[in-house]
């Protein structure tokens, strides 16, 4: 996937789509603010930072974080629908 693809995913994964499910919005952001950046803080070594800590503040490639969020990305119902 190429970087700039991937960067645009991420950083859609936070803003709210007509192309998602509400409830799919809602615990994302939910796991994404609360409770993954908590996990982070006390097990920095089993739980990465959520996207945005980690597209703004890492060097990892968008394509890898994109990767490592695929089961997130993956109720991007554009991605599946015929153009």
């Amino acid at each position: 996937m190429p970087e700039g693809q991937a960067l645009l995913q991420l950083l859609q994964l936070n803003a709210p789509s007509r192309r998602r499910n509400p409830l799919i919005s809602v615990v994302y952001l939910l796991w994404s603010n609360l409770i993954q950046t908590k996990l982070s803080e006390i097990f920095p070594n089993r739980f990465k930072p959520n996207v945005q800590t980690r597209l703004t503040q890492s060097l990892v490639p968008y394509s890898q974080i994109a990767q490592e969020n695929a089961f997130w990305l993956g109720f991007d119902k554009s991605e599946k629908e015929p153009q």
